[in-house]
């Protein structure tokens, strides 16, 4: 089963505990911020 659309998949972890790293780090930058604005935030 060949993917042709190779586009999409920039990292995907390999393993779940990768995976649960990624997820885990995220959530502790997300509170960090104090007010997160979702409509000034033009990044995706």
């Amino acid at each position: 089963m060949t993917t042709p659309t190779r586009k999409r998949k920039k990292a995907a972890p390999k393993t779940f505990k990768a995976a649960y790293d990624i997820l885990k780090t995220n959530a502790a930058e997300l509170q960090q911020q104090d007010e997160p604005d979702i409509d000034t935030d033009d990044d995706c």
